[in-house]
């Protein structure tokens, strides 16, 4: 879990640095499956809409966060693949 989280800032740090300069706002778009096993994300999208957001804190106001969910591990991979997704939570399967 903690590699997921290090991970995720990790992605979300570099496409800051991407659009530091830049005068519009940009964007992440992180994706999250909307059960209780992944509850990671359905805390950190509930917190957004809040207006209490962990990233949104930390990354500052021009970056938007956009929150997705998905039903499986396939159809967030293919948003990733596709370019409509930039980050998603995961859980690591049992061995």
């Amino acid at each position: 879990m903690k590699i997921n989280t290090c991970l995720a800032l990790l992605c979300s740090a570099s496409l800051c640095a991407q659009f530091a300069n830049a005068e519009d706002k940009a964007s992440i778009r992180f994706g999250h499956f909307p059960n209780i096993t992944h509850a990671q994300g359905v805390i950190a999208h509930a917190l957004s809409r809040q207006h209490k957001g962990w990233f949104e804190e930390r990354l500052g106001p021009k970056i938007d966060i956009q929150w997705f969910t998905y039903n499986a591990g396939p159809s967030a991979m293919e948003a990733i693949f596709a370019g409509s997704l930039d980050v998603t939570y995961s859980v690591k399967g049992r061995p």
